[in-house]
């Protein structure tokens, strides 16, 4: 078994990181459609935004990756923005 110490991101650098990604993908998106139209709920805003958050607190929590949340990300805002 592999004895190198496993060196982690902190916490903050990780969460940074995520929300980076989460805005290059929602850029992305507005660049090639010329604009997005986002459902919103009542209780939460944006439709997305709920499950955004959920993906941040599974990083935080170290239940995801950073790749495993922005991954989760990406599907989330395509989803939402292919209901226009």
């Amino acid at each position: 078994m592999d004895s190198t110490p496993t060196l982690r991101m902190p916490i903050a650098l990780r969460l940074k990181d995520y929300w980076a990604a989460v805005r290059a993908a929602w850029d992305a998106i507005i660049r090639h459609d010329n604009g997005i139209t986002v459902p919103e709920q009542a209780e939460n805003g944006s439709t997305s935004g709920g499950r955004l958050m959920s993906y941040a607190d599974g990083l935080n929590d170290g239940k995801l990756t950073a790749a495993e949340a922005v991954a989760k990300a990406k599907l989330i805002i395509a989803e939402v923005t292919a209901l226009r």
